[in-house]
């Protein structure tokens, strides 16, 4: 067989941009094909397979910080906790820890989603919680371990056999803020979608799709707006509802 040589593939890496949202540029990458052998009538390349979207983001936050720390600012490591988050709670949507008010519905630019598991001590709403990329719960949202909360909780009668940990699966979007006259213009935010609205997500996108000629959440507005009121008593909540109201012309 003859000596291997070198082919160059174009491949899409995810950068972020000074203002904060996910660009995609090219690079080159080098991949080895051997070449076809005398009795071979078709060569065959070995190209590598496709980045998930999950890595595409994971490698644009590695890169945003690895420009930062070459440009004298170390240690400034992105995760899915560097943003405020964005959730729905009695009837409106809370921004951030102090739990600011931006109303019942609000637009924006979702340019990714990942899954998100909520881990609470037990399926009582008022129940303490933590956020996990982990369906078992096993770690938190930056990479370390879950065991000390876990242990914590577990001497307090949560977690057993008896009484299992309630973990759920919501829906984390990366998102910024648009349409907006206040100071949370053009924030980059998270959205903590719950199960029971991630289906919604789903066909907004797909709307946009067919109907924008294969425009993806990136390319277009969404509105988010609190659902009609679902469930009775103790089961009662507020779904996310969401429509694609245009293109971004931003």
């Amino acid at each position: 067989m003859a000596l291997a040589k070198p082919q160059v593939v174009e491949t899409a890496a995810d950068t972020i941009t000074a203002e904060g949202v996910a660009e995609t540029q090219t690079a080159q990458v080098d991949v080895v094909v051997d070449e076809p052998a005398a009795d071979q009538a078709v060569a065959v390349a070995k190209q590598a397979s496709a980045p998930t979207v999950t890595e595409q983001r994971t490698n644009a936050m590695a890169q945003f910080s690895q420009e930062q720390a070459a440009a004298g600012f170390e240690g400034l490591d992105l995760t899915g906790m560097s943003f405020d988050r964005v959730k729905l709670h009695e009837g409106t949507f809370k921004l951030g820890s102090e739990d600011a008010d931006i109303g019942n519905s609000f637009d924006c630019v979702i340019h990714s989603t990942r899954r998100l598991f909520v881990v609470r001590q037990s399926d009582d709403q008022d129940a303490k919680a933590y956020y996990s990329y982990d369906s078992k719960g096993d770690t938190l949202t930056d990479g370390s371990s879950a065991a000390e909360i876990k242990q914590e909780w577990l001497e307090d009668g949560y977690g057993t056999a008896d009484s299992p940990l309630d973990i759920k699966e919501y829906l984390e979007a990366m998102a910024v803020l648009v349409n907006r006259e206040d100071e949370f213009e053009g924030q980059m935010v998270m959205l903590s979608i719950p199960p029971a609205s991630k289906a919604k997500l789903s066909g907004a996108a797909a709307q946009a799709f067919t109907k924008m000629n294969k425009a993806l959440l990136s390319d277009v507005v969404t509105r988010c707006i609190v659902g009609k009121q679902l469930g009775e008593g103790t089961k009662k909540f507020r779904p996310w509802v969401f429509q694609v109201t245009g293109r971004y012309e931003g």
